[in-house]
């Protein structure tokens, strides 16, 4: 909804036609999400959660926000 109150004042571009209007290119978007999709097919996923909260409990830890003593 917030973006029909900014659009009353200043356009709001999205998706394809905002690519477009920043790069030139009319197929930039295409492109981009086609790159995207094959980074992600690539990524190594296996343990990816189980490392993400090893890692984030480790800056826990080793964070002066928190005292778990």
């Amino acid at each position: 909804m917030h973006y029909k109150l900014i659009d009353a004042t200043h356009p709001v571009i999205i998706g394809e036609d905002f690519w477009h209007r920043v790069t030139g290119f009319p197929n930039f978007y295409n492109g981009l999400v086609s790159e995207l999709q094959n980074c992600i097919n690539d990524l190594d996923t296996k343990d990816f959660i189980k490392k993400g909260c090893d890692k984030l409990a480790e800056e826990i830890r080793n964070s002066s926000l928190f005292n778990f003593q």
